[in-house]
């Protein structure tokens, strides 16, 4: 038979705000102390978020994705605020690019993915949400991993997420706020593209400008890559920077050093070592000095 029609006049009634005095409650307020959180059970964010999206997904059910997105668009988006407009900030809003914000942009994202992944639904709908919240949070791990899964469907379009790795890592590659996690997208989502070498190298040197420089992993991914195209001196090259950058990693002087003894350039007339004797064994000092415990008997016989 037809759905049922009741939750929408009941969840209707609660948004009116008649059944809140907000002298008493702020629904939208997050829990800041220790009563307030065990007030609300130990909740990240406020009970109107969690109202919003019972609401969202009860509409979904009810009456599809217009609905519940147009929960989002009435309830949810049409309240944010900027922090710089001061006192209102506790009142019956939401701050923008605040921990609310970002965990309901996620929110919103899972219930169209949930949705498209049921029912036929045209992929405009989750790129522009996707789009839209990664303006805001572009940084954030499971709205980049979506959106590489919804671009890699059109393999023969990489416009619009090089577009986007280029316009966050262009506004934010100098400030303390971007994460290393962002840098790791960008240059994995180029690896089998047509073309991509320069531009993997390039997003590498842009990250190592930036805070990711103290990233180990990232250290550790360029040399790698740099051997597998043959670029065995910007490698040898990457390493030296990058002990000078994390001298405190273990594991990126085990793994730097394995890999460059490994590696033979083959000249006209001869084969010669990328790392030589000599500089294992300064390099061993330096490992010496820097307090570093390291059993490196079998390389050093290899050398």
């Amino acid at each position: 038979g037809d759905p049922p029609r009741k939750s929408e006049s009941v969840l209707t009634q609660k948004w009116d705000n008649q059944n809140f005095d907000q002298r008493f409650w702020d629904i939208w307020k997050v829990a800041s102390t220790p009563s307030e959180k065990r007030q609300q059970r130990y909740l990240n964010v406020s009970p109107g978020a969690c109202l919003a999206l019972c609401f969202a997904w009860l509409e979904l059910f009810r009456a599809g994705l217009k609905a519940a997105v147009s929960v989002f668009e009435e309830y949810i988006f049409n309240r944010l605020r900027d922090v710089n407009r001061g006192d209102e900030m506790t009142t019956n809003v939401i701050v923008k690019g605040g921990h609310q914000h970002e965990w309901l942009c996620m929110a919103y994202v899972r219930l169209i993915t949930y949705h498209s992944n049921l029912n036929p639904t045209p992929p405009r709908i989750k790129r522009e949400a996707l789009i839209r919240c990664l303006k805001d949070f572009p940084c954030n791990g499971y709205m980049l991993s979506e959106f590489v899964k919804t671009e890699a469907k059109d393999s023969h379009i990489t416009t619009r997420l090089r577009r986007h790795f280029d316009r966050a890592l262009d506004d934010r590659g100098g400030m303390v706020n971007v994460s290393p996690l962002l840098y790791l997208y960008a240059t994995s989502w180029e690896l089998d593209r047509p073309g991509g070498r320069h531009r993997i190298i390039s997003v590498f040197e842009k990250g190592l400008k930036s805070k990711a420089r103290s990233t180990v992993a990232i250290w550790r991914l360029y040399m790698r890559y740099l051997v597998s195209i043959g670029h065995y001196q910007a490698a040898k090259s990457a390493f030296y920077r990058a002990f000078h950058a994390c001298p405190w990693s273990k594991v990126l002087w085990i793994d730097g050093i394995s890999l460059l003894s490994s590696v033979k350039e083959h000249t006209e007339y001869y084969e010669q070592a990328l790392l030589d004797e000599a500089e294992f064994r300064d390099l061993t000092k330096i490992i010496m000095e820097k307090e570093i415990r390291i059993h490196c008997v079998d390389m050093l016989n290899e050398v």
